[in-house]
């Protein structure tokens, strides 16, 4: 009845409406594909599929943690989508899972880099380089994929204060990130944080306590 009274109000005026069936996500089963596609063609991809643990708010909140997954059928769909279109460059192709159909539904493309960009890099597919490599004289490739987690510390506290999520990350890994010392171990990686470099931090500070606009992790 709420639909059919939107329709009928918004044909009254002309106005066009799209709507979307509101899906039963699986929490915490979310599948992202970060890929890299060159002129070339899918064929030569260079991709990560990843998984974003926790997000905050729980439900449809932004991603604060995200590990990587091995998932080919993701990978497979994520770059028939990209073929299809005819897209090349940086992209991250978003899947939720839907519990009554027990499948995975494509939610959307970001042909952008996005919030967890850092996250292929650490593992080893350095995105950003491959499409300056691309388009200019220096040369990159991956030396592999490794496993990797990437975390948004603004965000991810924000959850686990809320009582609604556990924390999935260990002591060792606590100490590695107050310590800085997760910059030389390439297993676990951050958004925003990192010591060797204050200054998106000190960014966020600054808007995080006054007046000032919200700063995306993006």
């Amino acid at each position: 009845e709420a639909l059919e009274e939107t329709v009928v109000a918004a044909a009254a005026e002309g106005v066009e409406v799209m709507a979307q069936k509101r899906v039963d996500v699986a929490t915490g089963e979310d599948r992202s594909l970060a890929s890299y596609v060159p002129p070339s063609g899918v064929d030569d991809a260079l991709a990560v599929v990843g998984n974003a643990v926790v997000r905050h708010p729980l439900q449809f909140g932004t991603s604060c943690l995200v590990e990587t997954v091995v998932d080919p059928e993701i990978e497979a769909r994520a770059l028939g989508v990209l073929d299809d279109a005819g897209y090349y460059g940086i992209s991250e192709a978003e899947f939720v899972y839907d519990r009554e159909r027990e499948e995975y539904l494509l939610l959307d493309v970001n042909t952008r880099p996005w919030k967890w960009i850092s996250l292929p890099v650490a593992a080893g597919a350095n995105l950003p380089m491959a499409a300056y490599a691309a388009v200019t004289d220096v040369e990159y490739e991956s030396p592999g994929i490794d496993p990797t987690r990437w975390v948004y510390l603004r965000d991810y506290l924000a959850g686990l204060s809320g009582g609604k999520v556990g924390d999935a990350l260990g002591a060792d890994d606590w100490r590695a990130l107050v310590s800085g010392e997760f910059e030389a171990n390439g297993s676990l990686t951050t958004g925003v944080y990192r010591p060797s470099d204050p200054a998106p931090a000190t960014k966020l500070f600054e808007t995080e306590f006054d007046d000032r606009e919200y700063y995306c992790a993006c």
